[in-house]
């Protein structure tokens, strides 16, 4: 299988460097190349800040129905692709920060309706609003605020805090109250999307919460390996989503290219069978030539190829790259 991986892996880093989108090249040369020459990644990064498609993004933010000021009314649901939250996870995944961009208005908004035992606010009940949480959205919005140069600030570290003080039994997570340790039912299996997505903000952090994430990676294998099965937490059904290749990630976080892209984070953690499986899922779409083709069309984000239906996408390859070059290739 490494000889297949390797001609896919730099093949496509190939492509993408000759004729790859600005954020794709820039990673590229930042999480895979490791480029050394800071003023050549400064020029590349300078083109990603410069680009059209990514001024229209940020400024999207703003807006007052999809944007973060929609929180102090009717806050954009994170099940809406064109929502804040999907605009942030995508400036965060290329790479910029504060010293790029001005974030700090919109950051703010947040913590303002951030609830005082860390968890964001996703939403309001109508007749008396009083706020509705998520662990899997809170810790979505935790790694991307600590993407963008956020994690050590108050309301990342309460959220920080609820998380990991709200580890279950069985190692992983659960938004159902009467799932907590010492509730009714904390006997209960904990939910894979609260897990991959604890899993993803925890790894901005580097190795130091490694331990504690480990049992919650191992179920993430548990539900591959049993996803044929009547598995559903929340309102995720595991089988639906899982393999197709798509950006953003499934609101529930739990497609296939975002599993491997925040497993990889770990690589000590993907030497086993399950993770070889789940790759070999996604290196069977590559026809041995040419990128990977995105397999959804996502309407809000049309104006990119990652979000177009069997179109050729150099983000999609980009992200399949940086998964090899960490699990298999770092060493060599």
């Amino acid at each position: 299988m490494l000889n297949k991986l390797k001609n896919l892996y730099e093949s496509n880093l190939e492509m993408i460097l000759s004729s790859g989108a600005p954020w794709s090249r820039y990673i590229i040369y930042r999480d895979i190349l490791k480029y050394q020459q800071e003023k050549r990644l400064s020029a590349i990064k300078r083109k990603l800040i410069e680009d059209s498609k990514i001024q229209a993004v940020y400024q999207k933010l703003f807006d007052s129905h999809l944007g973060v000021p929609s929180i102090t009314t009717q806050p954009a649901s994170h099940k809406v692709y064109g929502s804040y939250y999907w605009r942030l996870r995508f400036l965060a995944d290329i790479g910029l920060t504060a010293t790029d961009f001005q974030f700090d208005e919109i950051v703010r908004q947040l913590f303002i309706h951030q609830l005082p035992e860390g968890l964001f606010t996703i939403a309001y009940r109508r007749k008396n609003k009083i706020p509705v949480t998520a662990v899997c959205v809170t810790a979505n919005l935790v790694y991307s605020l600590a993407m963008l140069g956020y994690q050590h600030s108050r309301g990342v570290q309460a959220a920080l805090k609820f998380i990991l003080t709200t580890q279950r039994k069985d190692g992983g997570w659960h938004c159902d109250w009467k799932k907590q340790p010492g509730e009714k039912d904390e006997d209960a299996l904990s939910c894979p999307s609260a897990n991959i997505s604890v899993i993803r903000a925890l790894a901005v952090y580097g190795e130091r919460y490694g331990l504690i994430i480990q049992r919650a990676i191992e179920q993430i294998f548990d539900n591959w390996n049993n996803r044929n099965a009547n598995y559903r937490q929340c309102d995720f059904d595991v089988g639906t989503t899982l393999v197709k290749l798509r950006y953003p990630p499934h609101y529930w976080g739990c497609d296939i290219l975002n599993v491997l892209d925040t497993l990889s984070f770990y690589p000590e953690f993907c030497e086993n069978y399950i993770f070889d499986e789940m790759i070999q899922q996604v290196i069977s779409r590559w026809k041995g030539k040419g990128l990977f083709k995105s397999e959804k069309s996502i309407p809000e984000w049309r104006e990119f190829d990652f979000a177009n239906k069997n179109s050729y996408s150099c983000w999609i390859s980009c992200l399949i790259c940086r998964i090899l070059a960490r699990v298999y290739f770092s060493a060599k």
